[in-house]
């Protein structure tokens, strides 16, 4: 099996809740299995994240003329057999930019969609890049 370098954060006290229980300010994780194979995924750099109740914050670092890129957390929704469960995301650029200056910028993504989804723990790794976060069921 793959050695994983990991970073595990578990905090609890940002994401404000809104009625349905999801945190406000984050974009939900989507399931699309043509944007997790698209090629759009190879400019997205994961920098740093953390996880804060079911928000995901992250710092990416995204090649273009601007830093106004519009980012999903895609899967293709397959799991890997482990215990606990692996799923396997990458951040979709649904804007590339074909500019060679970087940027850093920072986005949070809701990760109720994978609680709601799976009845198990769940493992989600990063494709193409270092470190995982655990959602416990």
């Amino acid at each position: 099996m793959r050695v994983f370098y990991c970073l595990f954060l578990f905090l609890c006290f940002s994401c404000s809740d809104n009625d349905s229980g999801s945190p406000e300010s984050c974009i939900p994780v989507i399931f699309d299995e043509s944007k997790y194979n698209s090629s759009q995924n190879f400019g997205v750099n994961l920098i740093e994240y953390k996880l804060e109740d079911l928000c995901l914050k992250v710092k990416l670092g995204v090649s273009g003329c601007d830093n106004e890129h519009a980012i999903e957390l895609v899967s293709n929704g397959a799991v890997a057999p482990s215990d606990p469960t692996i799923v396997f995301f990458d951040f979709y650029d649904m804007n590339p930019q074909l500019c060679e200056a970087y940027f850093t910028i920072e986005k949070e993504f809701d990760m109720t969609p994978i609680k709601e989804k799976y009845s198990e723990d769940i493992t989600v790794e990063f494709r193409n890049n270092i470190g995982f976060v655990n959602i416990d069921n």
